[in-house]
């Protein structure tokens, strides 16, 4: 996870392989790692392509999403040095700060593209209370400094990133290349009920105020609501649940669920987020204990460039590629970079449609397939005529 040991050591190895494969780099105070051609800092009267992905990843995660971005992003700049292949744009990749919002969501490009603004940066803090602030401090990094980060206007022509989709759908179409048209929207809430702790044994049911039993009422309406009243592409989950005092003979008095929201409609995701809202108070009143609902982080949905998506296309179709265009189910940094420029994505199947799990892969050819898509669009971005 972002700013943990193992995450600090991978940062120095990552910045150590992009020295030696002839890049520039550098890290800002938000943490993001930076590999460059061509150039030694963004500035708007060199605007460079961008491309790039993460390397955090979620508890028992697997080894592409994320890292498959970055590295494949980093073969593709060296091998466009070592050839010295022709691009009028400087060429950069990037690997963003806790993409996966341990801390808070896309953090590391919601800095880049200055989005941090009036961010309260000392609330920020995992599901366990870790803050972000210790957290960074640990990692040698000052939490106050991150909006430092943003990104000079103009900075970056375009961005352009690899990912695996994370789902089944083009393994199941037998297509190799998506490109992405738009990114979903994640809303995450913290739902606490209040009820009563007692003794398990000796306080009759029908005088139970089971704080547990009203979050469990909650996340099966929810559900329910979600499906019959989102979109098509409307979706929920319960990662985290904690219940107080957490003893087989006691009644739970508190119960506390984090509930995530995606659609890539932002006028869906408000709707259902306040028809969630009058729900959980529904059932509150219904089972007779108190609710409290914090909001813990909010993305909006983004839709790909028209241009980037245009680029890719015409390079698959050059490399014999089949693609087809699809929505990402999932967050990702590119959404951010949208604000500041044109964004796109490029996915590869998952075996299984599997991810966010340690047999989360996909087949090495693909992968292949996938670099040298991203490889060719990246030279045709990096075109001044492009």
């Amino acid at each position: 996870m972002c700013w943990s040991p193992p995450h600090e050591e991978a940062r120095v190895w990552l910045l150590g392989e992009m020295r030696a494969a002839g890049l520039e780099t550098w890290v800002d105070p938000a943490g993001n790692i930076f590999g460059a051609i061509g150039i030694r800092a963004l500035r708007p009267d060199t605007p460079v392509v961008l491309t790039g992905s993460h390397i955090d990843t979620v508890p028992e995660g697997g080894i592409l999403d994320g890292a498959l971005g970055v590295l494949a992003g980093l073969e593709c700049l060296q091998a466009i040095h070592e050839t010295r292949a022709r691009h009028a744009r400087p060429l950069v990749v990037a690997a963003w700060s806790d993409e996966e919002g341990r801390y808070g969501s896309l953090f590391g490009s919601r800095a880049f593209c200055g989005m941090l603004e009036g961010a309260r940066l000392d609330e920020m803090a995992a599901v366990d209370g870790v803050r972000l602030v210790d957290a960074m401090a640990r990692a040698g990094f000052d939490a106050q400094r991150a909006p430092e980060a943003r990104v000079p206007p103009g900075s970056v022509a375009a961005y352009v990133e690899l990912h695996i989709e994370q789902g089944p759908r083009l393994e199941e179409a037998g297509i190799p290349i998506g490109v992405v048209e738009a990114i979903v929207g994640v809303r995450r809430s913290r739902v606490t009920f209040l009820g009563q702790a007692d003794h398990a044994g000796t306080t009759p049911m029908e005088r139970r105020r089971d704080a547990f039993l009203a979050a469990a009422d909650y996340a099966l309406r929810v559900r329910e609501h979600v499906v019959t009243r989102g979109s098509k592409a409307s979706v929920t989950n319960f990662g985290v649940v904690h219940v107080h005092p957490g003893a087989s003979n006691i009644v739970p008095g508190r119960a506390e669920l984090v509930h995530e929201m995606r659609d890539p409609d932002v006028s869906v995701l408000e709707r259902l987020a306040g028809e969630c809202g009058t729900l959980a108070r529904e059932v509150a009143g219904a089972r007779q204990v108190g609710v409290e609902i914090h909001p813990m982080s909010a993305t909006t949905p983004a839709s790909c460039s028209p241009r980037v998506q245009a680029v890719t296309e015409k390079v698959c179709a050059t490399l014999g590629l089949a693609t087809r265009r699809l929505y990402s189910a999932a967050g990702h940094d590119a959404q951010n970079l949208a604000r500041v420029t044109d964004s796109g994505m490029i996915f590869i199947p998952s075996l299984g449609g599997r991810s966010h799990r340690v047999d989360e892969m996909s087949d090495w050819q693909a992968i292949e397939r996938g670099a040298n898509a991203l490889l060719h669009t990246l030279l045709a971005l990096a075109d001044a005529t492009a």
